[in-house]
């Protein structure tokens, strides 16, 4: 369920503030960014 609020929240910064997202953090390191790929991303969160 956190995660549902998490991606809830971003969606509605992401409609205030149409800002492209280039990389996403994946751990806590500055070599953790990956590129993002919305598509991908959204296929690993759906079952």
């Amino acid at each position: 369920m956190i995660v549902v609020g998490i991606i809830a929240i971003l969606a509605a910064i992401a409609r205030e503030h149409p800002i492209p997202v280039r990389f996403i953090g994946v751990g806590e390191g500055i070599d953790d960014l990956q590129p993002f790929d919305a598509r991908e991303f959204v296929e690993a969160l759906l079952p």
